[in-house]
Protein backbone atom coordinates (compact mmCIF):
# COMPACT_ATOMS: atom_id res chain seq x y z
CA UNK A 1 0.00 0.00 0.00
CA UNK A 2 1.73 3.26 -0.50
CA UNK A 3 0.16 6.68 0.33
CA UNK A 4 1.30 10.47 -0.50
CA UNK A 5 2.25 12.13 3.29
CA UNK A 6 3.88 15.49 3.58
CA UNK A 7 5.87 15.08 6.85
CA UNK A 8 8.88 15.70 8.62
CA UNK A 9 10.61 15.20 12.04
CA UNK A 10 11.55 12.67 14.54
CA UNK A 11 10.79 9.05 14.22
CA UNK A 12 7.69 9.79 16.48
CA UNK A 13 5.63 11.30 13.61
CA UNK A 14 6.38 8.88 10.66
CA UNK A 15 2.87 7.83 9.27
CA UNK A 16 1.32 4.64 10.65
CA UNK A 17 -1.00 1.86 9.42
CA UNK A 18 -3.24 -0.23 11.68
CA UNK A 19 -1.87 -3.95 10.65
CA UNK A 20 0.78 -2.89 8.23
CA UNK A 21 4.35 -2.18 8.39
CA UNK A 22 5.91 0.71 6.92
CA UNK A 23 9.35 -0.43 5.01
CA UNK A 24 10.14 2.69 2.96
CA UNK A 25 9.30 6.73 2.74
CA UNK A 26 10.85 9.42 0.86
CA UNK A 27 10.11 13.01 4.11
CA UNK A 28 8.91 16.48 2.41
CA UNK A 29 7.33 19.48 4.00
CA UNK A 30 4.63 19.63 1.31
CA UNK A 31 4.67 15.93 -0.03
CA UNK A 32 6.64 12.92 0.74
CA UNK A 33 5.65 9.16 -0.12
CA UNK A 34 5.24 6.49 1.98
CA UNK A 35 4.59 2.68 1.62
CA UNK A 36 3.53 -0.29 3.75
CA UNK A 37 3.69 -3.94 3.00
CA UNK A 38 2.32 -7.30 5.42
CA UNK A 39 4.03 -7.64 8.29
CA UNK A 40 4.66 -10.90 7.06
CA UNK A 41 5.44 -9.62 3.42
CA UNK A 42 9.74 -10.75 2.37
CA UNK A 43 10.83 -7.35 1.27
CA UNK A 44 14.54 -7.94 -0.51
CA UNK A 45 15.38 -4.61 -1.96
CA UNK A 46 14.26 -1.00 -1.17
CA UNK A 47 14.80 1.79 -3.33
CA UNK A 48 13.71 5.71 -2.65
CA UNK A 49 14.62 8.50 -5.42
CA UNK A 50 13.70 12.35 -5.57
CA UNK A 51 14.63 14.05 -8.10
CA UNK A 52 15.54 18.22 -8.09
CA UNK A 53 11.66 18.40 -9.75
CA UNK A 54 10.10 16.46 -6.29
CA UNK A 55 9.08 13.63 -8.59
CA UNK A 56 9.12 10.80 -5.73
CA UNK A 57 9.51 7.14 -6.43
CA UNK A 58 9.54 4.30 -3.96
CA UNK A 59 10.40 0.61 -4.77
CA UNK A 60 10.23 -2.72 -3.15
CA UNK A 61 11.39 -5.51 -4.37
CA UNK A 62 10.10 -9.14 -4.04
CA UNK A 63 11.75 -12.47 -5.23
CA UNK A 64 9.60 -12.12 -8.65
CA UNK A 65 7.89 -9.11 -8.75
CA UNK A 66 8.98 -4.99 -8.19
CA UNK A 67 6.04 -2.38 -6.98
CA UNK A 68 6.80 1.56 -7.30
CA UNK A 69 4.98 4.07 -6.20
CA UNK A 70 5.24 7.46 -8.03
CA UNK A 71 4.28 10.59 -7.15
CA UNK A 72 4.96 13.47 -9.56
CA UNK A 73 3.63 17.67 -8.51
CA UNK A 74 1.35 19.17 -10.89
CA UNK A 75 3.53 22.08 -11.76
CA UNK A 76 6.98 19.03 -12.66
CA UNK A 77 7.15 17.66 -16.21
CA UNK A 78 7.39 13.98 -16.57
CA UNK A 79 10.32 12.30 -16.26
CA UNK A 80 10.94 8.44 -14.78
CA UNK A 81 14.39 7.93 -13.25
CA UNK A 82 16.41 4.74 -13.75
CA UNK A 83 15.72 1.91 -11.76
CA UNK A 84 19.10 -0.21 -10.08
CA UNK A 85 19.72 -3.52 -11.64
CA UNK A 86 18.75 -4.97 -8.04
CA UNK A 87 14.96 -3.74 -8.82
CA UNK A 88 14.79 -4.72 -12.04
CA UNK A 89 12.81 -8.13 -11.30
CA UNK A 90 10.61 -10.28 -14.19
CA UNK A 91 7.50 -9.05 -13.27
CA UNK A 92 6.84 -4.61 -12.65
CA UNK A 93 3.81 -3.25 -11.48
CA UNK A 94 4.09 0.88 -11.48
CA UNK A 95 1.44 2.87 -9.93
CA UNK A 96 0.96 6.67 -8.75
CA UNK A 97 -0.06 10.00 -9.46
CA UNK A 98 1.16 11.10 -12.92
CA UNK A 99 -1.19 13.67 -13.14
CA UNK A 100 -1.08 14.00 -16.84
CA UNK A 101 -3.51 14.52 -19.26
CA UNK A 102 -4.08 11.39 -22.55
CA UNK A 103 -7.25 10.86 -24.40
CA UNK A 104 -6.21 7.08 -23.32
CA UNK A 105 -7.24 7.37 -19.73
CA UNK A 106 -10.21 9.05 -20.25
CA UNK A 107 -9.17 12.86 -21.02
CA UNK A 108 -10.92 14.68 -23.83
CA UNK A 109 -7.22 15.70 -25.22
CA UNK A 110 -3.36 15.03 -24.33
CA UNK A 111 -0.62 17.19 -22.61
CA UNK A 112 2.67 17.11 -23.04
CA UNK A 113 3.17 14.80 -19.36
CA UNK A 114 0.61 12.94 -21.53
CA UNK A 115 3.25 12.32 -24.38
CA UNK A 116 6.02 11.34 -21.90
CA UNK A 117 4.08 8.91 -20.33
CA UNK A 118 3.06 7.32 -22.89
CA UNK A 119 6.51 7.42 -24.52
CA UNK A 120 8.00 5.50 -21.51
CA UNK A 121 5.43 3.55 -21.23
CA UNK A 122 6.34 2.39 -25.05
CA UNK A 123 10.24 2.20 -24.52
CA UNK A 124 10.71 1.85 -21.24
CA UNK A 125 12.82 -1.64 -20.93
CA UNK A 126 9.64 -2.98 -17.99
CA UNK A 127 7.47 -4.16 -20.76
CA UNK A 128 4.50 -2.10 -19.20
CA UNK A 129 0.98 -1.80 -20.29
CA UNK A 130 -1.70 0.42 -19.06
CA UNK A 131 -4.36 -0.48 -16.69
CA UNK A 132 -7.65 1.07 -17.24
CA UNK A 133 -11.49 0.42 -16.91
CA UNK A 134 -13.87 2.39 -18.71
CA UNK A 135 -16.93 2.49 -16.55
CA UNK A 136 -14.73 2.75 -13.27
CA UNK A 137 -15.58 6.24 -11.58
CA UNK A 138 -12.84 8.80 -11.43
CA UNK A 139 -10.71 8.90 -8.69
CA UNK A 140 -10.11 12.30 -7.66
CA UNK A 141 -13.09 14.52 -7.54
CA UNK A 142 -12.48 18.35 -7.91
CA UNK A 143 -14.37 20.24 -5.48
CA UNK A 144 -13.72 23.64 -7.15
CA UNK A 145 -13.97 22.68 -11.16
CA UNK A 146 -16.73 20.10 -9.82
CA UNK A 147 -16.05 17.46 -12.18
CA UNK A 148 -13.60 14.33 -11.48
CA UNK A 149 -10.18 13.44 -12.75
CA UNK A 150 -7.85 10.12 -13.39
CA UNK A 151 -4.36 11.47 -12.04
CA UNK A 152 -3.38 7.81 -11.04
CA UNK A 153 -2.12 5.86 -13.44
CA UNK A 154 -1.59 1.72 -13.03
CA UNK A 155 1.02 -0.17 -15.23
CA UNK A 156 1.68 -3.83 -14.83
CA UNK A 157 4.35 -5.85 -16.69
CA UNK A 158 2.47 -7.35 -20.45
CA UNK A 159 2.42 -10.93 -19.25
CA UNK A 160 0.03 -9.74 -15.89
CA UNK A 161 -1.98 -7.16 -18.09
CA UNK A 162 -4.62 -9.95 -18.68
CA UNK A 163 -4.43 -11.21 -15.19
CA UNK A 164 -5.03 -7.69 -13.46
CA UNK A 165 -7.91 -6.08 -12.52
CA UNK A 166 -8.24 -2.76 -11.05
CA UNK A 167 -10.77 -1.12 -8.63
CA UNK A 168 -11.47 2.34 -7.27
CA UNK A 169 -12.37 2.12 -3.78
CA UNK A 170 -15.07 4.46 -1.17
CA UNK A 171 -13.96 7.69 -0.82
CA UNK A 172 -11.39 8.81 1.68
CA UNK A 173 -12.72 10.77 4.95
CA UNK A 174 -12.45 14.77 4.21
CA UNK A 175 -10.43 13.77 0.96
CA UNK A 176 -11.02 14.75 -2.69
CA UNK A 177 -9.51 11.34 -3.43
CA UNK A 178 -10.77 7.65 -3.90
CA UNK A 179 -8.09 4.92 -3.24
CA UNK A 180 -7.40 2.49 -6.00
CA UNK A 181 -6.37 -1.07 -6.10
CA UNK A 182 -5.09 -3.16 -8.60
CA UNK A 183 -5.70 -7.45 -7.96
CA UNK A 184 -3.42 -10.06 -9.77
CA UNK A 185 -6.09 -12.59 -10.03
CA UNK A 186 -5.26 -16.47 -10.45
CA UNK A 187 -5.13 -17.56 -14.63
CA UNK A 188 -8.65 -19.00 -14.07
CA UNK A 189 -11.30 -17.81 -11.30
CA UNK A 190 -14.80 -19.75 -10.46
CA UNK A 191 -17.74 -17.94 -11.32
CA UNK A 192 -19.74 -17.63 -8.43
CA UNK A 193 -23.20 -19.20 -8.44
CA UNK A 194 -26.60 -18.33 -6.33
CA UNK A 195 -27.11 -20.61 -3.51
CA UNK A 196 -29.84 -22.99 -5.05
CA UNK A 197 -30.34 -26.53 -3.60
CA UNK A 198 -31.68 -29.08 -6.39
CA UNK A 199 -32.46 -32.49 -7.09
CA UNK A 200 -29.89 -34.35 -9.51
CA UNK A 201 -32.02 -36.67 -11.30
CA UNK A 202 -28.96 -38.29 -13.32
CA UNK A 203 -27.93 -39.67 -9.26
CA UNK A 204 -31.42 -40.37 -8.57
CA UNK A 205 -32.44 -44.11 -7.33
CA UNK A 206 -35.77 -44.64 -9.63
CA UNK A 207 -36.26 -48.21 -8.27
CA UNK A 208 -36.20 -47.26 -4.22
CA UNK A 209 -38.51 -44.42 -5.17
CA UNK A 210 -40.66 -45.96 -7.23
CA UNK A 211 -41.15 -48.82 -4.33
CA UNK A 212 -41.60 -45.68 -1.43
CA UNK A 213 -44.44 -44.19 -3.64
CA UNK A 214 -45.90 -47.54 -3.76
CA UNK A 215 -45.77 -48.57 -0.09
CA UNK A 216 -46.87 -45.19 0.61
CA UNK A 217 -49.37 -45.05 -1.62
CA UNK A 218 -50.85 -48.36 -0.89
CA UNK A 219 -54.18 -47.60 0.91
CA UNK A 220 -54.86 -43.94 -0.17
CA UNK A 221 -57.83 -43.62 -1.81
CA UNK A 222 -57.74 -41.41 -5.45
CA UNK A 223 -60.12 -38.79 -3.95
CA UNK A 224 -59.45 -34.59 -3.98
CA UNK A 225 -59.47 -35.24 -0.07
CA UNK A 226 -56.44 -37.06 -0.15
CA UNK A 227 -54.06 -34.96 -2.23
CA UNK A 228 -52.15 -33.49 0.18
CA UNK A 229 -50.77 -37.39 1.31
CA UNK A 230 -50.05 -37.63 -2.26
CA UNK A 231 -47.99 -34.11 -2.03
CA UNK A 232 -46.07 -35.58 1.21
CA UNK A 233 -45.40 -38.82 -0.17
CA UNK A 234 -44.32 -37.63 -2.84
CA UNK A 235 -41.75 -35.04 -1.12
CA UNK A 236 -40.73 -37.98 1.23
CA UNK A 237 -39.41 -40.14 -1.22
CA UNK A 238 -38.06 -37.46 -3.39
CA UNK A 239 -35.69 -36.81 -0.42
CA UNK A 240 -34.72 -40.28 0.66
CA UNK A 241 -33.74 -41.50 -2.74
CA UNK A 242 -33.00 -38.09 -5.08
CA UNK A 243 -30.04 -36.49 -3.84
CA UNK A 244 -29.92 -32.65 -3.73
CA UNK A 245 -27.05 -30.86 -4.61
CA UNK A 246 -25.90 -26.93 -5.25
CA UNK A 247 -22.78 -25.75 -6.47
CA UNK A 248 -21.33 -22.59 -5.62
CA UNK A 249 -18.17 -21.95 -8.36
CA UNK A 250 -18.16 -22.78 -11.69
CA UNK A 251 -15.63 -23.23 -14.14
CA UNK A 252 -17.17 -23.40 -17.83
CA UNK A 253 -15.73 -26.04 -19.87
CA UNK A 254 -13.50 -27.65 -17.51
CA UNK A 255 -13.00 -31.29 -17.93
CA UNK A 256 -11.55 -34.38 -15.25
CA UNK A 257 -7.89 -33.47 -17.11
CA UNK A 258 -8.09 -29.73 -16.57
CA UNK A 259 -9.28 -30.42 -13.13
CA UNK A 260 -6.48 -31.92 -11.84
CA UNK A 261 -4.65 -29.39 -13.73
CA UNK A 262 -6.33 -26.76 -11.75
CA UNK A 263 -5.70 -28.16 -8.14
CA UNK A 264 -1.64 -28.20 -9.11
CA UNK A 265 -1.72 -24.69 -10.77
CA UNK A 266 -3.75 -23.04 -7.20
CA UNK A 267 -1.36 -25.18 -5.52
CA UNK A 268 2.00 -23.28 -6.88
CA UNK A 269 0.13 -19.82 -7.45
CA UNK A 270 -0.75 -19.80 -3.29
CA UNK A 271 3.17 -20.32 -3.23
CA UNK A 272 4.78 -18.23 -5.30
CA UNK A 273 1.98 -16.42 -8.25
CA UNK A 274 4.57 -15.22 -9.97
CA UNK A 275 6.76 -18.10 -10.23
CA UNK A 276 8.25 -19.84 -13.71
CA UNK A 277 5.89 -23.01 -12.82
CA UNK A 278 2.44 -21.41 -11.88
CA UNK A 279 3.29 -19.33 -15.57
CA UNK A 280 3.48 -22.54 -17.24
CA UNK A 281 0.86 -24.47 -15.54
CA UNK A 282 -1.45 -21.33 -16.14
CA UNK A 283 -0.69 -20.98 -19.64
CA UNK A 284 -1.20 -25.04 -19.95
CA UNK A 285 -4.77 -24.81 -18.05
CA UNK A 286 -6.00 -22.08 -20.33
CA UNK A 287 -4.86 -23.88 -23.64
CA UNK A 288 -6.72 -26.98 -21.95
CA UNK A 289 -10.23 -24.89 -21.22
CA UNK A 290 -9.83 -22.81 -24.62
CA UNK A 291 -10.45 -26.17 -26.70
CA UNK A 292 -13.44 -27.49 -24.95
CA UNK A 293 -14.97 -23.89 -24.79
CA UNK A 294 -14.09 -23.56 -28.27
CA UNK A 295 -15.71 -26.81 -28.77
CA UNK A 296 -18.91 -25.25 -26.85
CA UNK A 297 -19.23 -22.65 -28.80
CA UNK A 298 -18.83 -24.31 -32.50
CA UNK A 299 -21.40 -26.65 -31.37
CA UNK A 300 -24.00 -23.98 -30.51
CA UNK A 301 -27.21 -23.42 -32.66
CA UNK A 302 -28.37 -19.98 -31.89
CA UNK A 303 -31.37 -20.38 -34.63
CA UNK A 304 -33.45 -23.24 -32.83
CA UNK A 305 -32.16 -22.19 -29.25
CA UNK A 306 -31.16 -18.37 -28.70
CA UNK A 307 -31.92 -18.84 -24.89
CA UNK A 308 -29.59 -21.71 -24.24
CA UNK A 309 -27.17 -20.12 -26.44
CA UNK A 310 -26.83 -16.95 -24.60
CA UNK A 311 -26.87 -18.47 -21.38
CA UNK A 312 -23.73 -20.46 -22.42
CA UNK A 313 -22.06 -17.19 -23.90
CA UNK A 314 -22.27 -16.34 -20.52
CA UNK A 315 -20.99 -18.61 -18.97
CA UNK A 316 -17.72 -18.42 -20.49
CA UNK A 317 -17.56 -14.44 -20.39
CA UNK A 318 -17.43 -15.07 -16.75
CA UNK A 319 -20.62 -12.97 -16.07
CA UNK A 320 -22.30 -12.78 -12.67
CA UNK A 321 -25.40 -15.06 -11.82
CA UNK A 322 -27.12 -12.33 -9.69
CA UNK A 323 -30.85 -13.94 -8.09
CA UNK A 324 -33.49 -11.53 -8.38
CA UNK A 325 -34.85 -10.06 -6.31
CA UNK A 326 -37.96 -10.34 -4.84
CA UNK A 327 -40.06 -7.03 -3.68
CA UNK A 328 -41.90 -7.00 -0.18
CA UNK A 329 -44.86 -5.07 -1.38
CA UNK A 330 -47.99 -6.92 -1.76
CA UNK A 331 -50.20 -6.56 -4.80
CA UNK A 332 -52.82 -5.35 -1.54
CA UNK A 333 -50.08 -2.57 -0.38
CA UNK A 334 -50.38 -1.36 -4.33
CA UNK A 335 -54.32 -1.37 -4.99
CA UNK A 336 -54.71 0.24 -0.92
CA UNK A 337 -52.27 3.07 -2.27
CA UNK A 338 -53.68 3.18 -5.56
CA UNK A 339 -57.50 3.80 -4.45
CA UNK A 340 -55.73 6.41 -1.72
CA UNK A 341 -54.21 8.20 -4.44
CA UNK A 342 -58.01 8.72 -6.12
CA UNK A 343 -59.39 10.51 -3.45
Amino acid sequence: MTETVPHLGPSSNRPTLPGMKLVAEIRHPKYGSAMFVKPLLDVSDIHTNSSDTNIETVTICLPEISITSLYKPPASPFLWPDLPPKCRKKYAVVIGDFISHHTMWGYDSTNSDGELVESWMENTCMQLELIRNAKLPKSFNSCHWRRGYNPELCFVSQRLAHLSEKAVLNPLPKSQHRPISVTIKPAITKSEVPFRCRFNLKKAKWAEYNAGMEKALLDVEPTPDNYIMVVQAVKKAAHAHIPRECQKEYIAGLTEESLQLLEYYETEFVNDPFSDTTSELGDALMESLGKERQDLIENINITQNSKKAWSTIRKLNGDKITPPTISDITPNQVRNQLVANGR
